[in-house]
């Protein structure tokens, strides 16, 4: 669970058209703006459903439309509104899960896209970023690198600056390479 409220204005589904959730919002953290910390417009999915019965997750598309992204660090003690996101550490003890004895699941995603904007308020400082762009797929999320390209553009003073950021890599591996350009 997260640490904060989750609304959900409109979900929908079809066999053939994919998932759709709209109107998703994250409050914010106590004693934080007004906005929330996490407004998406809409986040669309669509998985090969016949893939399932072979053991594989196949995601054709996931999009995320109209993101809003509110990072704020508290004056009073310096934290950060994602902190509160983060689920409880479980506790100790207890028996450990049991091994999954079966073959393992694959996983693909062709495309993910996010467009969206961000606002990073720190130490009375504000940093607006009006767009924000994230392209990347993983053909196989479990054993070969994922490939993903960030733009954003932002206005800090009277600088304007765009940040290209292109990598690859493996969480299981834990390697990857990136390439960052910084033009202003």
């Amino acid at each position: 669970a997260l640490g904060a409220p989750v609304t959900v204005e409109r979900i929908s589904l079809g066999w053939l058209s994919g998932a759709s959730l709209e109107g998703i919002e994250i409050a914010n953290m106590d004693g934080g703006a007004d906005t929330p910390l996490l407004r998406i417009g809409r986040v669309h999915i669509e998985v090969d459903l016949p893939a399932l019965l072979s053991r594989k997750v196949h995601v054709r598309n996931i999009s995320i439309e109209d993101l809003e992204v509110a990072l704020e660090r508290r004056a009073k003690d310096g934290a950060w509104n994602v902190q509160a996101l983060h689920p409880q550490e479980p506790a100790a003890g207890g028996p450990p899960a049991p091994a999954s004895e079966s073959a393992p699941w694959a996983v693909a995603v062709d495309k993910v896209s996010l467009e969206g904007k961000a606002r990073l308020l720190a130490n009375g400082k504000t940093l607006e970023i009006p767009e924000l762009r994230i392209a990347g797929s993983a053909p196989d999320l479990l054993a070969q690198p994922a490939r993903l390209h960030l733009t954003a553009r932002a206005a800090s003073g009277d600088a304007d600056w765009t940040l290209d950021v292109e990598g690859q890599g493996s969480a299981a591996r834990s390697s990857g390479s990136v390439k960052v350009a910084l033009k202003g």
